[in-house]
């Protein structure tokens, strides 16, 4: 399409240059001869042009569309800046409108109506104007309706020497107070997260879109400015939020604490609206809603309350982990069991325990294998059933939701393919998938939203979001083999196996954290259950703990190291307490928050490379490329007897189990 522009412009520019040429006469001289005329400058302008267009001309295509690009990605920037300018500029408009309100009714008292009830009023009329008498587009309510400075980009018809000088950004204002309500906090910009985590599950409710029209219904012919009862005015936002003469009665963020939630849902008298039916459950969850989100003013703000609302939520089940009050389902939608196609035992690279719930979870060849751990895995009936997890290849990379209601599953065939799939646990359905050609993922984590990490025989981390889109991206300098996700999704860890730590911040732009571990190649990584903190394992057998550093926000810090293991480190994962951690030969180890030994012994495993482990730390999983899986309990702070469950393939998969010691 460029080229014909350009072919269009040259054909035009020609045909105009022929006809200058035909008008211009000879120059008759004295003596009857005829001569031509001296080139004018415009004439030289013109024959200097067509040089430049035929220079045009020899340019490749790829040099135009690389100039559109950057021209473009300039565009981008600029319409950004004044996005963010017009999201600041609103949300001061938002707080004085509401400064302006509070002061209006909590005047004193002692003043006369004269003096303190006409420039209220004038004052509201001029800056917060009622639904009645405003305008179709209230300043601060529709911050992105205005302005509008420049246009979508469009197909460039022909070359643009030089972009657009940059407008000057506008000076931060002095008059910022030192600290605002919560519910008025400045919500994040659009471009400051990828969207896995900068769009949030759940509805987003506005007051003027949303809630306005249920008090305009329901509540204004008692609450409007002219006639508030109980000194309550519902007319706008800012006289809402100041509340009547019984005080506030919109506590931001909690509903169950605020009074007209109570009221107009009837967990109080009096019921409200009066002497009419209770109002509709639809618009009473629309309200419950909008006041959980902050009592927003417009999407940006409901946008910062619903990642509030997630966060929290994160930090509960944390929380919860810690303390083992994890509700996870039990796995459904299974298959019987049927072992491995191949006549040999199955090599287990991947193993998962369910946070909640006494499920573990096995890869075998392309399946994922569910067994009940409160039985003895060599009994045929802990064996609930499988899924299949990755077709045409097989699984390396097993991980739990924080909330146990999903699991990642990861892998693919070495030099062919990648693949992952996201299996909701109760019912056995696909939640959401991924693939890429090439080699396969040998690690992932998900988060409970159904967003999810994968990383493998490459040097990059792929980050998706809960459809299965990827959403972000980051290099690392040689093949990732473990990544984690940090239980708010704010955070990425990813370790490359050069020893390179990388913390990838979600939340701030994709802002990254690189740290390069001492000791050489690295093995894996874990988070603790609280996220703050990364636990490495060295193929020297040292852990490294990487700790928040107080004197640099966002920055980690080495806090401690130890060489507990004499073998090289195959794997380390968190628990509520510490960590356990494994080494070559079976070596298992269990650590205090300080990587302190409280206990270990050794597994007798050929090959050990998984480890899985109940997040109280009394038991822990190791498999091994042999096709062993071995069930150790820590009793008194050492693993006493060790059982070997072997898996064949056959109809059902046969078992066999062995002291270990």
């Amino acid at each position: 399409m460029m080229r014909q522009h350009t072919i269009t412009t040259l054909l035009l520019l020609s045909i105009a240059g022929i006809a200058r040429a035909q008008d211009t006469s000879p120059v008759v001289q004295a003596d009857g001869s005829k001569s031509a005329p001296a080139p004018s400058d415009s004439e030289k302008s013109t024959a200097r042009l067509d040089e430049l267009l035929e220079a045009l001309q020899d340019l490749p295509l790829e040099a135009w569309q690389k100039k559109r690009a950057e021209l473009v990605a300039e565009l981008a920037k600029q319409r950004a800046r004044v996005e963010a300018m017009s999201v600041e500029l609103a949300r001061f408009d938002a707080l004085a409108k509401l400064c302006r309100g509070v002061a209006a009714v909590t005047a004193p008292e002692s003043e006369s109506p004269a003096k303190s009830e006409s420039p209220a009023k004038s004052e509201k009329a001029e800056s917060v104007p009622t639904r009645k008498d405003a305008p179709a587009s209230k300043p601060g309510t529709q911050p992105m309706a205005s302005p509008q400075p420049m246009a979508s980009p469009q197909p460039m018809a022909s070359p643009q020497p030089k972009a657009s000088p940059k407008p000057k950004a506008a000076p931060k204002s002095k008059s910022k107070p030192k600290s605002e309500p919560a519910a008025k906090a400045k919500p994040p910009s659009k471009k400051s997260a990828p969207k896995a985590l900068s769009e949030p599950t759940g509805p987003l409710y506005t007051f003027e879109r949303h809630v306005a029209p249920i008090i305009d219904e329901h509540c204004i012919a008692c609450h409007d400015t002219g006639s508030a009862e109980s000194g309550l005015d519902l007319s706008s936002l800012s006289s809402l939020l100041a509340g009547g003469s019984s005080g506030e009665v919109v506590s931001s963020g909690n509903p169950d604490a605020s009074r007209l939630w109570r009221l107009v849902s009837h967990q109080e008298r009096p019921f409200m609206p009066p002497d009419e039916p209770a109002i509709a459950k639809e618009k009473l969850e629309l309200l419950r809603r909008w006041i959980e989100l902050g009592a927003p003013v417009d999407e940006d703000a409901a946008r910062a309350g619903a990642l509030r609302i997630e966060q929290d939520a994160a930090k509960a089940a944390a929380e919860a982990r810690r303390s083992g009050v994890v509700q996870s389902p039990m796995p459904g939608g299974l298959l019987p069991s049927q072992g491995y196609a191949t006549g040999r035992a199955a090599p287990l690279r991947a193993m998962a325990m369910s946070p909640g719930a006494p499920v573990l979870a096995v890869g075998i060849g392309g399946d994922v294998h569910f067994f009940d751990v409160r039985k003895p895995l060599s009994d045929a009936a802990a064996r609930l059933g499988s899924l299949q997890g990755i077709e045409d290849g097989r699984v390396e990379a097993l991980r739990f939701s924080p909330d146990g209601r999903s699991v990642v599953v990861a892998g693919g065939r070495a030099g062919k393919h990648a693949n992952a799939v996201v299996i909701d646990v109760a019912t056995g359905r696909v939640r959401a998938s991924a693939s890429r050609t090439r080699d396969s993922w040998t690690s992932a984590d998900v988060a409970d939203d159904g967003s999810f990490v994968v990383a493998g025989a490459e040097s990059r981390v792929r980050i998706f979001d809960a459809a299965g889109q990827e959403v972000a991206t980051y290099p690392h300098r040689d093949w990732v083999h473990a990544v984690r996700m940090s239980f708010d999704k704010t955070r990425v860890a990813s370790l490359d196996r050069r020893g390179q730590l990388i913390l990838f911040d979600l939340a701030n732009e994709g802002a990254r954290r690189t740290i390069d571990v001492r000791g050489g190649p690295t093995s894996s990584l874990c988070l603790n259950l609280r996220g703050d903190e990364i636990v490495v394992i060295t193929r020297d057998g040292t852990l490294h703990r990487y700790a928040p550093d107080p004197k640099v926000a966002g920055a980690l810090r080495e806090a401690s190291s130890a060489r507990l293991h004499g073998a090289s480190g195959v794997a380390v994962e968190a628990i509520r307490d510490g960590y356990v951690s494994l080494a070559e030969g079976g070596e298992l180890i269990r650590l205090d928050a300080a990587l302190r030994p409280r206990g270990k012994d050794r597994v007798r495993c050929d090959r050990p490379v998984c480890l899985a482990v109940e997040l109280g730390g009394g038991r822990a999983f190791v498999g091994g490329l042999d096709g062993t899986l071995y069930d150790t309990k820590f009793v008194g702070g050492k693993a006493k007897a060790p059982v070997v469950t072997v898996l064949r393939s056959s109809t059902s998969a046969s078992s066999s189990s062995a002291s270990g010691q």
